[in-house]
């Protein structure tokens, strides 16, 4: 579970979906934007009825995909000089690849993002 200092608010989130950059992979599409200077990373991640039907199949991907970014953000995100907040939009082909195929994929989409 990521911190609540952590997470995309419902606000914020309006916000991200309007001024945003996006960056689409065969799992999911990020949506993203830079923070200023001291600010913590924020991220979501979003899983609709259509990727997985029930309600235990779309949790496990969320919990999956916040441990992720929960890994990649305490080794990686720490010594940059902004911060990101950003939304997962998982797609079907999320629910059937494995959790390492899942993990490879975010942590490169972050790492790349911060270049």
């Amino acid at each position: 579970m990521l911190p609540r200092k952590n997470r995309v608010t419902k606000a914020f989130f309006e916000e991200i979906l309007e001024k945003s950059l996006c960056v689409h992979t065969p799992l999911f599409s990020f949506r993203f934007r830079k923070l200023q200077p001291g600010q913590e990373n924020k991220f979501t991640v979003v899983v609709s009825k259509k990727v997985a039907k029930t309600s235990v199949e779309r949790n496990l991907l969320k919990r999956r995909s916040r441990a992720v970014i929960q890994d990649t953000t305490r080794d990686d995100l720490r010594n940059r000089k902004f911060g990101i907040a950003g939304v997962f939009f998982l797609k079907k082909e999320a629910s059937a690849a494995s959790f390492n195929l899942l993990k490879e994929e975010i942590q490169r989409v972050i790492i790349e993002v911060l270049k």
